[in-house]
């Protein structure tokens, strides 16, 4: 019976092994991204203050959301 259980818990670490993965390339494509648009964006806003207001706003925004999902899964 031992022999089954240890592999059924291998088996189960696995997968979640391998839900994780696609989870954290998730993020890291999402980082990559935000990344490029913030250094193309860089020079425009240097000039513009209603773009600073406006993207100071959404990173404002951005925040709450990352908050309230943190709190959800707490």
């Amino acid at each position: 019976m031992s022999g089954l259980k240890l592999i059924y818990t291998i088996w189960r670490l696995y997968d979640m092994y391998n839900e994780t993965k696609g989870f954290v390339k998730g993020i890291s494509a999402g980082l990559v991204a935000g990344l490029a648009v913030a250094s193309v964006s860089n020079k425009a806003f240097k000039n513009n203050r209603q773009l600073k207001r406006s993207a100071n706003k959404a990173m404002k925004k951005v925040g709450g959301v990352l908050d309230n999902m943190e709190y959800m899964f707490k």
